[in-house]
């Protein structure tokens, strides 16, 4: 059935790497609290529904349905959506899709603020059908796929960086390389990653200046920039980064 929905949805209006909608799957549906209508429930589902997971297990909300899922105005939809960090976004065809990862920091967030109620009863409602797409195997299975994937992938970025920039020293401490050099990412991988797989957000180092990067916890060029003074490392690869990455 999903495969079927994959192949129609290649003519409409949707990003290529949206392979999965929820409304398509056989996710649990939570039930429906006691005094709570029924046509609320319906257009909650609809709206998660129409969540979307890409290639990567990623899922995608269209801002268009914010504010059924987070039980307030549209106005007030609009409003937060504009607040939402541009890197949380992707914009296609005139279409704001926000990840499910933010919008479920933005429902925990209104269900710190609401009263008892039955707003908020709605709004957990809502949660849980984000939560139950979300663990669902089909979009697990993605996820596991291509972080395996992604484990291969890492594997290669030092052979690449190597002979793309001809390196024989350490790019930090201008060691010569010793065996077991490592690529050592710039910005973490699991803080940025969009990044992860770039050749540019990474340096060549041994073993030992990668541990001293480790154990010092540097996850951004800015916090790696302030070691290298401190230690008296290269800082040149600093300015080339900003150049090459952003």
């Amino acid at each position: 059935m999903v495969k079927g929905k994959e192949l129609n949805k290649s003519s409409s209006n949707l990003p290529s790497n949206f392979v999965i909608k929820a409304g398509d799957i056989d996710y649990i549906k939570p039930a429906l609290f006691d005094g709570g209508y029924k046509g609320t429930f319906t257009a909650i589902k609809n709206a998660c529904d129409e969540i979307w997971g890409d290639e990567r297990g990623n899922l995608f909300v269209n801002s268009a349905y914010l504010d059924r899922i987070l039980r307030t105005k549209s106005f007030v939809a609009k409003e937060i959506l504009v607040n939402i960090p541009r890197e949380d976004k992707l914009i296609f065809q005139g279409v704001t899709y926000v990840t499910l990862g933010e919008i479920m920091k933005i429902v925990t967030k209104r269900l710190q603020e609401l009263p008892a109620g039955k707003t908020r009863a709605y709004l957990l409602l809502a949660e849980q059908f984000l939560i139950n797409i979300r663990d669902n195997d089909k979009f697990l299975n993605k996820r596991t796929e291509m972080q395996l994937q992604l484990i291969e992938e890492f594997k290669t970025l030092k052979k690449k960086r190597i002979k793309s920039y001809k390196i024989e020293n350490d790019e930090l401490t201008g060691k010569i390389l010793l065996k077991g050099a490592q690529f050592s990412h710039i910005r973490a991988k699991s803080v940025y990653p969009a990044y992860a797989l770039n050749i540019d957000n990474g340096l060549i180092v041994n073993v030992d200046t990668h541990e001293i990067i480790t154990a010092r916890a540097i996850v951004n060029e800015e916090s790696l920039l302030n070691l290298c003074v401190e230690l008296g490392w290269k800082t040149d690869w600093y300015i080339v980064y900003k150049n090459l990455v952003l």
